[in-house]
């Protein structure tokens, strides 16, 4: 096996062998059969965090999908999985979601590999910036023929320990938090830190050309920020730089003329497509 190398995508697929083969549903005149398959892509996704300009993920994300590409860990995480889905997820589904005397067919024993891949298919990991012992939390995104099939399942896992489990949305991220002691109020406090962020237009590294997620994210909110700060210069050079289509700055231009911005107002007023 060899180990991962970070090329400058935080998005882009693999393979993993032991999740490699699934099953889907076959049509033909005798009905509906499940067929196997091969070559299950995944995409694998590495979380950043705002303000860290290093090109690279954390060591210990890279550790993570290190310990993923090995087949014997790949084997622990679906028999980690497994004793899950039986002692955490079908309880809590039984009790919250789904009553099992209305809905025996949603709870499938689940014993072997082989049953495993005929039920839950993996189409995502997301490798989180969170950490422990060297190895980043991550979560495994599943489209599933079980429980609430349409809605998903995602678990999070450390290592091969399962975690946390919700709908293909996510979790709430209080079980992670719990075991960091991290404050359960970290995703308002983020959003306070971008309602202040000042309009910052980021360029890429120079190591691999590219920006991180949180710098594209940045960059989007950029005529924002400057119409929210009153940099009015900044937003006008950006509307000249072609950066975006016209029709981009509709908003603010509405609500230049509410707010009598002038300099913006001049810079928009002459598009025909604006007016």
């Amino acid at each position: 096996m060899k180990d991962f190398k970070f090329s400058g995508n935080w998005s882009s697929y693999i393979n993993l062998h032991h999740f490699d083969t699934y099953y889907s549903k076959k049509y033909s005149a005798s009905g509906v059969e499940l067929e196997q398959k091969q070559g299950n892509e995944i995409k694998l996704v590495f979380a950043d965090e705002y303000q860290d300009f290093d090109p690279d993920p954390k060591k210990e994300q890279i550790n993570t999908i290190n310990f993923l590409l090995d087949e014997k860990n790949q084997l622990s995480i679906i028999e980690s999985i497994i004793g899950y889905l039986k002692e955490v997820i079908y309880p809590y589904y039984k009790e919250e979601i789904f009553l099992e005397e209305e809905y025996p067919q949603f709870y499938p024993e689940i014993v072997t590999i082989d049953d495993f891949q005929r039920y839950f298919r993996l189409y995502q990991i997301s490798i989180y910036t969170l950490n422990r012992d060297n190895q980043a939390y991550y979560c495994l995104y599943f489209d599933i023929k079980l429980l609430d099939s349409e809605h998903g399942l995602s678990i999070e896992v450390h290592k091969d320990r399962s975690v946390d489990h919700g709908a293909s949305d996510g979790t709430d991220g209080y079980i992670i938090a719990e075991e960091l002691n991290l404050e359960n109020n970290v995703r308002d406090l983020m959003h306070q830190i971008i309602d202040n962020e000042k309009p910052v237009l980021h360029k890429p590294d120079p190591k691999y050309g590219v920006l991180k997620p949180w710098q594209i994210d940045s960059n989007d909110r950029f005529a924002f920020n400057a119409y929210r700060t009153n940099e009015d210069d900044l937003l006008v050079e950006y509307i000249n730089s072609g950066i975006r289509d016209i029709g981009y700055f509709k908003r603010f231009y509405e609500l230049a003329k509410k707010d009598g911005r002038e300099k913006i107002i001049s810079a928009l007023k002459d598009y025909e497509e604006l007016n």
